[in-house]
């Protein structure tokens, strides 16, 4: 009788699956990005198609979807998207958080704030900034190599920041790190958008070798305090990285006078 009484009250303090979520009611959501309005935000999500993903033989149709969605903040667009969507926006995959640069220009501690706060997200991917296009174009763009665009901006953005000077990969908790840390400024890579972007998002658009709509990393992108106020170029950019040690590996181009060519170095 004890023993069955001490059951009891052990599985009283047992929480159960009182808090899980089936995979077929949500909306995978590996990129969100953000763009200026006249009197709020346009949040954009790009979500990945579970038949796509799940398929035994590739499909062909795209394997992310996105939506865009006008509201007054971050949190009311993630709701809004349901009218949309048809499952529930789930941002624990997230990859890529895209500002757009009228965006930064403005400011992005009130963005940032949503993300930090956010049980749900993680702090392990990448902010960039969408330099003279929209954050929303960025996330339309479709990429071959990774099916996933935001796999894509993440794995290239890893791996450049890795063997080239010029770039550099900031995610969640260093930015804010940054950004509040007296003394220190935040930087973040830029990201453009390179060919017909009115097509990148038709399949048409990577079924060729000589693809018509790239994402190319460039350029730094400077802040005071939480705003975009400038950007550095390729050699400011590499400077920026060899000052703060952020240089693991890249190449150097050293001028040869005498044979009136250039010497590669590694490093």
């Amino acid at each position: 009788m004890k023993a069955f009484l001490m059951l009891c009250i052990c599985s009283l303090l047992l929480s159960g699956c009182w808090s899980s979520r089936e995979l077929n009611e949500l909306a995978i959501t590996v990129a969100v990005g953000i763009d200026k309005a006249e009197d709020g935000i346009i949040v954009t999500v790009q979500l990945i198609n579970p038949g796509d993903i799940q398929a035994k033989t590739p499909t062909n149709g795209p394997s992310v979807t996105t939506f865009s969605i006008k509201a007054s903040s971050v949190m009311e667009g993630l709701r809004k998207i349901t009218t949309k969507s048809p499952r529930k926006i789930y941002l624990s995959h997230l990859r890529m958080l895209v500002i757009s640069e009228s965006m930064a220009e403005d400011g992005i501690a009130e963005v940032l704030d949503f993300f930090a706060r956010d049980h749900e997200v993680r702090t392990d991917y990448f902010v960039v900034v969408a330099k003279n296009t929209k954050a929303s174009s960025v996330l339309n763009v479709l990429t071959t190599i990774e099916k996933i665009p935001a796999n894509h901006m993440f794995a290239s953005l890893d791996v450049s920041q890795r063997i080239w000077a010029p770039t550099r990969g900031v995610k969640l908790n260093e930015l804010i790190s940054n950004l509040t840390s007296e003394g220190k400024q935040a930087v973040l890579s830029g990201v453009l958008v390179k060919g017909n972007v009115k097509n990148a998002g038709d399949m048409s658009s990577i079924s060729r070798t000589n693809l018509s709509t790239l994402l190319n990393f460039k350029g730094l992108g400077v802040f005071q305090n939480d705003k975009l106020i400038g950007w550095f170029n390729e050699d400011e950019s590499k400077g920026y990285n060899y000052i703060t040690g952020n240089v693991k590996s890249t190449l150097i181009v050293i001028p040869c006078e005498k044979k009136k060519k250039s010497m590669i170095s590694s490093e």
